[in-house]
């Protein structure tokens, strides 16, 4: 149980038994999974989350937590894009993976964090990851292989890095610049 930190093994723990409810007092956020039968692309269901969050009279009923399965899981475009908070979890380094695809995070540095956890990007076409003065990112648990640019690039942003590992990307491992903390 101490040694838990990803937010479904908590929720799991939850429901299995009173004791754990009981001493879990925080109810679990609200999350999704992907692949998810109503999305195709993990971009796609990005997009409806961002848009569910932006009404304002259901913003407090759409999922701030998405969890990505186990497997392989191709982008369809260069970048999943993100524009609001959101906790991405898979299910491991090594056991989930996003091939062919970085990620991108924008948005305002007042909207929230966005955090990335326990997952493999592989073979992005430009990048791993870029934030492009957004959001403030924690990232744990991660590796980044292969892509065709940086590993990581922060413009204007500022990422926290845990455990991460940047393997054979293209250009430097790690790119910061202009006011950025890493």
């Amino acid at each position: 149980f101490h040694k838990t930190k990803n937010p479904k093994e908590y929720i799991n723990l939850r429901s299995s038994s009173k004791l754990f409810h009981r001493a879990l007092h925080q109810p679990p956020p609200l999350w999704t999974t992907f692949p998810c039968s109503n999305h195709a692309t993990l971009q796609s269901l990005v997009d409806r989350l961002e848009k569910l969050r932006g009404d304002e009279e259901s913003s407090g009923n759409v999922p701030s937590v998405l969890f990505i399965e186990e497997g392989e899981h191709r982008g369809g475009g260069r970048y999943v894009t993100m524009k609001k908070p959101l906790s991405m979890y898979g299910a491991g380094c090594g056991l989930t993976t996003l091939v062919g695809v970085g990620l991108k995070i924008k948005g305002n540095k007042s909207d929230g964090i966005v955090e990335i956890q326990d997952l493999t990007i592989k073979g992005g076409e430009r990048g791993g990851l870029f934030a492009d003065g957004g959001m403030k990112v924690n990232m744990r648990g991660c590796t980044i292989e292969e892509c065709g640019g940086f590993g990581v690039n922060a413009y204007r942003a500022d990422i926290t890095c845990d455990d991460l590992q940047v393997i054979g990307c293209g250009s430097s491992g790690v790119w910061a610049s202009i006011q950025c903390t890493i």
